[in-house]
């Protein structure tokens, strides 16, 4: 899983979740695995859950202990604490402060340097360029100074300048117009590497662009030696 392109949106989702895990992927045949495919087919609706377990990713607790050395975001929850509406667009979801829905990073410098390594230069970034990676670490994270932290960054990346594509145009000659009448435009070449016939070792091939008619004309020339 961790070797393989990830195409859609949910995988790639579901897959950032996932790398805050300690987990480990073990094949079973289908075959040898009926107790547990028996019990997902199970169409009752009578049975109960009586315990639940919740997973909490490593980077949450950076997260929280980051806002112990921001004086802003200690400030911010102070605030809510005491009034849930007193900061605008800012909420308090089991400790963690979030912007618009977004986890509020901070001023926390080497947890930034994490989800930026994470969204970018990861096989998961695969070094794209800034709108897309600002793209995909805002719908997430949030902190003061996203879009230009993340504009250096990429800037900064030796492995994205290198391998961005050439954009300019293909250089090159631009294309003759069609003639009107024939004989407006011709082509001169020369067919060399032929033995002496008649004092002449060249043909000079003329074509006409229009009616792609043909005059090969024998040619003697010489090349001086100094």
């Amino acid at each position: 899983m961790t070797e393989q392109r990830l195409h859609t949106h949910w995988q790639q989702k579901v897959f950032a979740k996932l790398l805050g895990l300690q987990y480990k992927l073990v094949y079973k045949k289908g075959t040898e695995n009926r107790v547990v495919d028996a019990l997902s087919r199970k169409s009752s609706h009578d049975s109960e859950c009586s315990a639940v377990t919740a997973c909490s990713p490593k980077w949450i607790q950076e997260v929280l202990n980051g806002y112990h050395q921001d004086p802003h975001a200690s400030s911010i929850l102070t605030k809510l604490l005491l009034d849930e509406q007193a900061v605008p667009n800012f909420s308090i979801h089991q400790g963690l402060l979030k912007y618009k829905g977004r986890v509020w990073v901070g001023d926390n410098f080497p947890l930034q340097q994490k989800l930026l390594l994470a969204c970018h230069s990861s096989d998961l970034g695969g070094h794209s360029g800034i709108p897309v990676t600002y793209s995909r670490i805002k719908k997430l994270f949030a902190w003061k100074g996203l879009k230009a932290f993340v504009t250096n960054f990429v800037k900064e990346c030796m492995v994205y300048q290198q391998a961005k594509p050439d954009r300019s145009r293909l250089p090159g000659l631009q294309p003759l117009s069609v003639p009107d009448t024939a004989w407006q435009v011709i082509s001169m070449n020369f067919v060399e590497g032929l033995p002496q016939s008649s004092n002449a070792n060249y043909v000079l091939v003329i074509v006409d662009y229009f009616t792609k008619y043909d005059h090969f004309l024998p040619v003697g020339l010489y090349v001086l030696e100094s």
